[in-house]
Formats: structure tokens, C-alpha cells, sequence
């Protein structure tokens, strides 16, 4: 998990893409093979401005679980993101 206070949601998704980018131009080699290494990132945020009633530190960290989830069912590899709205959420 990394939290990033005040920061946007676009900025957090985006140091996770630059992240997973990084992530993926590295390999583990054996005598025999290379093997890739890849990850997913599930990232959420809220706006601080008006932030929801019913926000907690568990409410977020279900909502990014949620996302990264996502990005591993929709092919892995890649950074899943969504605002926390409130109710509706976790």
C-alpha cells in the first residue's frame, strides 16, 4: 500500500502507471529462461475539499483491493482507478 495525502487521483494513477512501467522493464533471468515481472495497482482517493460522510481508512483500502482485482480480471499488468464516491462504495 502506498498513501499519498494530498495528492489528485489522476497524479496517484499516474505514479502507479510510472510505477508499473518501471516495474516491467525488469526480468529475472535463470540459466534457461527469462521470466517477466508485472504488477497491478488498484488506486482510489477522495476529494479533501469535500470529502464523503461515511469515509474510513478501511473503506479505502476495500475500495483499492476492489480496483486492483479489476486489474488482474481484466488482464493484469495495469493500474485500475475510481474515486471514493461514498455509500455506493465498499
Amino acid at each position: 500500500m502506498i498513501v499519498l495525502p494530498e495528492t489528485q487521483l489522476r497524479n496517484a494513477s499516474g505514479m502507479a502507471e510510472r510505477l508499473r512501467k518501471n516495474i516491467a522493464k525488469n526480468a529475472i533471468e535463470t540459466q534457461e529462461h527469462k521470466i517477466p515481472i508485472t504488477a497491478s495497482f488498484g488506486v482510489t482517493g477522495f476529494n479533501s475539499a469535500i470529502p464523503p460522510k461515511n469515509i474510513t481508512s478501511d473503506a479505502l483500502i476495500h475500495l483499492a483491493d476492489k480496483y486492483l482485482y479489476a486489474a488482474k480480471n481484466q488482464g493484469r499488468n495495469q493500474v485500475v482507478s475510481g474515486a471514493f464516491k461514498g455509500s455506493n462504495d465498499p
